[in-house]
Formats: C-alpha cells, sequence, structure tokens
C-alpha cells in the first residue's frame, strides 16, 4: 500500500470483526484507507490469480483526482509517515514522467 492502491477493494472479503467503517474524513479516497485499515488487522491474505470483480474504471474519485490525490497523500503521511511518503512520490513522479517521456517517444 506504500505503493499506492495496489489491491482491488472491490474484490476484497474481508472478515467482519477486523472491517471498521469507512473514514467520512475522506471525500475521495475513504477506499484506501480503509484498505489500509484491514490489511493492518489481517493475520491472513490471499492472493486469487483470477478476475474475481469486473468493474468500471472510472468514478467519483476520478473526477476529483486531485482532491483525491491530496487525500491519499494526507493517508499514506498517517499510516507510513511523513518523509517516507514524500520518498515515496519522488519515486512516483519520475516513474510518472518516465512513462510519459516513453508513451512521447513511441506516439
Amino acid at each position: 500500500m506504500k505503493k499506492g492502491m495496489l489491491v482491488c477493494h472491490q474484490a476484497m472479503a474481508v472478515y467482519y470483526r477486523i472491517v471498521n467503517d469507512y473514514d467520512t474524513r475522506y471525500r475521495y479516497s475513504a477506499d484506501y484507507a480503509w484498505v489500509i485499515t484491514c490489511l493492518m488487522h489481517s493475520r491472513h491474505n490471499i492472493f486469487i490469480d483470477r478476475t474475481v470483480v469486473d468493474y468500471l474504471s472510472e468514478g467519483t474519485t476520478t473526477g476529483h483526482h486531485k482532491q483525491s490525490l491530496k487525500e491519499r497523500f494526507s493517508i499514506m503521511c498517517r499510516y507510513f509517515g511523513t518523509l517516507p511518503t514524500v520518498a515515496r512520490h519522488i519515486t512516483f513522479a519520475y516513474r510518472y514522467l518516465r512513462r510519459r517521456n516513453t508513451s512521447a517517444n513511441i506516439q
């Protein structure tokens, strides 16, 4: 989760005793905070290499991308610390620029 939302929360089955409500302070990234909380309280995680859920890739978060990123940064600082989060975002920026340059060269 330090690298971003790598888990499809729509396809997660979480034991009811470790599930918390979504933190409604976050309007667009409550799912990200919820997944972190679930995984922090989970003792056993199983990866299923099959399609469990098929969902639309666009939604409210996509429509409010900038605000979502701000919330996600705040959540990462809360759970992983500010300095590690800033350092991680430097690698995100590098990866983004590298991809952008690669796709520009292809076109």
